[in-house]
């Protein structure tokens, strides 16, 4: 029924294959789940020639890749998307049936991570009132940690709060997410009070404006692109402020 999210299985399945040795065997001692949003499963054989030996290629060749996997939920929003591939379940049992829902009880627009009982660290107040709370079940980063009485670390970040925060689930050391307005990356005291001097030190080296400032240039001439669309579309709007970041 589904493909747009297969990509997501494939990466966060390859990533898991990871080399190490530990003193309880061959366990891996790091695990790294990626997600690709709007990235097809069949994306790794159509633009296999386009990759390097390093990346795509690589988790195919090293790694394992599951090919016939589905999703039999709709509609593929992100952050059900998100929980799906980190709980194994799908939205009607992990409760994130999309971005934004009705609640019916309290009678207002639900946000999927949105908690009002948390502020915000680092970042705008508005980006921060949240939580996994809307989450009703574990992940596998929680269920990480509770194999091991909370002695694993499991971090998750990205670019969006729900990105992290339903990958990292409820018992994720930290969960790091983009503020749009400040270009910075923030977190909520449901992780912690303040943020690490290693992430303040990244937030003011100016990483952001100096990619912004750079602007964007294909790797190879626009006549390799036989499958991309117009450049330039309507629908692409200009940053209005260049300290917002996507």
């Amino acid at each position: 029924m589904k493909r747009m999210k297969n990509m997501a299985y494939v990466l966060l399945i390859a990533m898991f294959w990871a080399k190490g040795v530990t003193a309880q065997g061959n366990k891996p001692a790091v695990v790294v789940g990626i997600v690709v949003d709007q990235m097809r499963a069949d994306y790794l054989e159509v633009f296999e020639k386009h990759f390097g030996n390093g990346g795509f290629n690589r988790l195919k060749q090293n790694g394992l890749w599951f090919k016939n996997c589905y999703i039999n939920y709709i509609p593929s929003y992100t952050a059900p998307g998100h929980a799906s591939i980190y709980t194994g379940s799908t939205p009607a049992i992990h409760g994130i049936v999309g971005n934004n829902w009705y609640d019916a009880r309290q009678g207002t627009m639900a946000y999927c991570v949105g908690d009002e009982g948390f502020a915000a660290v680092g970042g705008a107040a508005g980006s921060g009132r949240m939580s996994p709370r809307s989450l009703l079940v574990t992940t596998f980063s929680d269920e990480l940690r509770l194999a091991t009485n909370q002695q694993a670390r499991s971090f998750a970040v990205s670019l969006k709060d729900r990105g992290a925060i339903l990958p990292g689930g409820y018992l994720a050391n930290a969960a790091y997410w983009m503020d749009d307005s400040l270009a910075n990356f923030m977190s909520s005291t449901y992780y912690m009070s303040d943020l690490p001097a290693w992430v303040r030190a990244f937030n003011e080296c100016g990483k952001v404006e100096a990619y912004l400032k750079g602007g964007w240039q294909t790797k190879k001439a626009l006549t390799d692109y036989i499958y991309h669309a117009q450049d330039n579309s309507p629908y692409e709007a200009p940053f209005a402020d260049q300290r917002v970041c996507y």
